[in-house]
């Protein structure tokens, strides 16, 4: 096994115990809630004794709905907690927030999180938690991370205040952030690592079948080679530029001088490879940023629009509708109307074709509304 933890040693007691409390809020993660739960008991069964303690706080209630459904019941809900409050105040807060982020009143959540900081505890956010601690105001002037898929409306958000890494764990004096999912089991074995050692947390490792532990500052996205099946380094690169403009309208030529290609030369590459000029797929990576601001934000149409590059409501949503099928307006329904969509929406909407897919993975829909995008 690779040496994952670059020869860390013991930085706390022995024998002393890590109190954590894990805050949930409605539809967190339930991947990200029992890897990091998981992972914190198999370190107990290793060491022989219980390093680490930790109870479940509700945010609202005592039974709180994870994102798949299943509900899990609180020790305690933060209400309880202002009317009788623990002898025992926790070390960490390990807050697990769920993906819609507009809708709940986070008044209880930030007051809890500002007293523990006030305190010298530490708290920990998993996927979408930036945003409660970035509405806490301790974001302000830090560097967070969130998961991929949320960046877009945090950044619209919090962006002038809070600066926004890609990477899969942040960690900002007192406060670290993680993109959650299968990366919650990274971050809580570098804690491990952090407190016991390097040999504890390698034990913990094979003990969870974990074989590989990714580096804090590791993109959380497959790479765009993986990703798109792309040898090309100056297409890929070409590719990050644009990602890196989806709210304004590139212009080709700088493109091209950015990846050292003449523009005729970057027109071929983008035709042999997807068959799209670079401006129309410039122009569809624009409309999947809009398609998850319409589906996970409370944005409007409008507001969308502009942070997509586009002056022109109607532009914006003919241009949407040209290549998902639908306007703006019903993808916003469809994603407030039901918490999952259907396989058949779904195909609709386009929501299963990676850009860049070969031709023959591109399902017929599709093939209509890349035509459409040209």
């Amino acid at each position: 096994m690779d040496r994952f933890f670059l020869g860390q040693s013991p930085s706390i007691d022995a024998g002393a115990v890590t109190s954590i409390s894990f805050l949930i809020t409605d539809r967190f993660s339930i991947l990200s809630f029992s890897a990091a739960t998981q992972v914190l008991k198999t370190a107990n069964d290793v060491l022989g004794r219980k390093a680490y303690e930790f109870d479940i706080v509700g945010s609202d209630t005592l039974e709180v709905t994870s994102d798949s459904g299943v509900v899990v019941r609180a020790d305690y809900s933060l209400s309880d907690l202002r009317v009788e409050p623990r002898r025992r105040q926790p070390d960490i807060i390990y807050l697990f927030a769920g993906a819609i982020v507009d809708s709940t009143d986070r008044r209880q959540v930030s007051a809890w999180l500002r007293e523990l900081v006030r305190r010298g505890g530490r708290i920990v956010g998993f996927d979408t938690a930036a945003f409660w601690i970035a509405s806490a105001g301790l974001l302000t002037g830090k560097v967070c991370t969130l998961h991929w898929e949320s960046i877009p409306i945090f950044e619209e958000r919090f962006g002038m205040h809070v600066e926004v890494s890609r990477d899969v764990i942040v960690e900002s004096g007192m406060i670290t952030t993680c993109a959650g999912q299968a990366s919650a089991i990274d971050y809580v074995l570098h804690l491990i690592a952090r407190d016991h050692g390097e040999l504890v947390a390698t034990r913990v490792s094979e003990a969870a079948l974990v074989d590989r532990v990714r580096a804090c500052n590791e993109p959380q996205r497959v790479p765009l080679q993986i990703k798109l099946g792309i040898a090309n380094d100056r297409l890929v690169h070409a590719i990050e530029c644009m990602m890196k403009s989806l709210d304004r309208l590139v212009v080709i030529d700088d493109i091209a001088d950015a990846v050292h290609v003449s523009r005729r030369q970057l027109e071929r590459l983008f035709r042999a490879e997807f068959g799209l000029s670079p401006s129309r797929y410039h122009m569809v990576l624009r409309m999947e940023r809009a398609h998850l601001l319409l589906s996970r934000s409370n944005l409007s149409v409008l507001e969308i629009a502009a942070s997509c590059g586009f002056g022109s409501p109607p532009h914006f949503s003919k241009t949407y509708k040209g290549i998902y099928g639908v306007p703006p307006q019903q993808t916003r329904q469809l994603a407030r109307g039901a918490a999952s969509v259907s396989e058949t929406t779904q195909s609709k909407l386009g929501l299963q074709r990676p850009i860049g897919a070969a031709p023959d993975e591109i399902p017929e829909p599709q093939e209509r509304m890349l035509a459409q995008a040209s």
